[in-house]
């Protein structure tokens, strides 16, 4: 269901479009859920470059993808990678409350 909306938001609203993303990372944390941990990894990053892209670097959405991105990545054993993802997300978090 999810990939069918991803294939028509992308054909309707383009593949860099902010909904596209959404959809990305819905399916992201779908997969993340159900232990699909790569091809979550694939929808997370796709989702924070187009939210990166369309939105900007410091926006609560590309902030939630980051926190999701490092939650995986300490899934599969990945701290390292993890602990920049989550420093992303906390500071842009932070920056947003000044």
């Amino acid at each position: 269901m999810y990939k069918r909306s991803l294939a028509i938001q992308e054909k309707s609203r383009g593949p860099d479009h902010p909904l596209v993303g959404g959809d990305l990372y819905n399916l992201g944390v779908l997969f993340t859920t159900v232990g699909r941990f790569a091809e979550a990894e694939t929808a997370l990053r796709r989702a924070l470059d187009i939210f990166e892209k369309a939105l900007g670097p410091n926006d609560s959405n590309v902030a939630l993808t980051c926190e999701k991105i490092g939650r995986l990545y300490n899934k599969r054993g990945r701290s390292l990678e993890a602990g920049f993802y989550e420093h992303r997300a906390t500071t842009i978090r932070n920056a947003g409350r000044r």
